[in-house]
């Protein structure tokens, strides 16, 4: 078996060099300022995600009285959720999941 030695790298120590790897930096790239030519193009599927979370709102976010609410209603026997309402929901978060 033939080891070849290979070209030094900065940072990287190799087979003839055993001294340690000195960590190289580099300047952060200075951000350039955005010119009036600049835009961003969304994909179509973006666009559907933007639109999906706008019509559905934040998932995220739960309202206690209206838990407290729906639970008492339960509890009597007395809810009848509307068909319409529950599949619009429904959908919303199979999207939601889908797209995002």
């Amino acid at each position: 078996m033939r080891i070849t030695r290979r070209p030094s790298l900065p940072g990287v120590a190799g087979p003839g060099n055993t001294s340690a790897a000195a960590p190289t930096t580099t300047a952060p790239a200075k951000p350039e300022e955005p010119s009036a030519g600049d835009r961003v193009d969304l994909s179509q599927a973006a666009r559907l995600r933007q639109r999906v979370r706008s019509d559905i709102g934040n998932l995220d976010q739960t309202d206690g009285a209206r838990v407290t609410e729906l639970r008492t209603l339960v509890a009597a026997g007395t809810y009848t959720p509307n068909p319409e309402a529950v599949a619009k929901s429904l959908l919303g978060e199979i999207a939601a999941d889908l797209l995002g």
